[in-house]
């Protein structure tokens, strides 16, 4: 399993208030991770999600973007903790019930934006007190200079990338 980290350019906006500048990325095969740069009590975790939902050598998808839409009942977690003891477990969480995560390609960057949604949920230490919905945004831009080693490219795949934006964006910076 292969997984991508960097800390990155962005926001973190939660029921519309600024949550963070900046934005930590953690990706899987499997998941994406988000949360502010640093050491963070807060976290939002997506799945199904995977490095072909940001990253794509097409032309036809560079030049249009890529965007997916996901709705279930429980689609990743929105988490802040540890709320006592570091290793005790003690987390709040709600169910993420919906995202959008939209992709576009620039020549100077891929700017990545997630937008979603989540279930109320139920406070640790009191499983009477519910906590309410709330909804996110998060977006953060991948430099150019950052793709190999973000997205783990070997030398031919980056050189077919940057050939392929050449394409898609003649005259953009190389």
């Amino acid at each position: 399993m292969m997984s991508h980290s960097g800390e990155f350019e962005g926001s973190m906006l939660v029921d519309g208030a600024v949550r963070s500048r900046g934005v930590r990325v953690w990706m899987s095969d499997a998941n994406l991770a988000l949360s502010p740069p640093g050491l963070s009590r807060f976290e939002i975790i997506l799945f199904p999600f995977n490095p072909g939902m940001v990253f794509t050598q097409s032309e036809g998808e560079i030049r249009e973007g890529l965007s997916f839409d996901f709705k279930g009942k429980r689609l990743g977690v929105v988490s802040e903790g540890p709320l006592g003891h570091p290793g005790d477990g003690e987390y709040n969480s709600r169910n993420i019930i919906a995202f959008r995560a939209t992709t576009t390609y620039l020549p100077d960057r891929i700017a990545v934006r997630v937008e979603g949604e989540s279930a109320s949920g139920t406070d640790y230490f009191d499983a009477r007190k519910i906590l309410p919905p709330l909804t996110f945004s998060v977006n953060f831009d991948i430099p150019k200079e950052r793709y190999a080693a973000f997205f783990q490219l070997k030398e031919h795949a980056h050189a077919n990338l940057l050939n392929v934006l050449g394409r898609v964006f003649p005259g953009g910076p190389m």
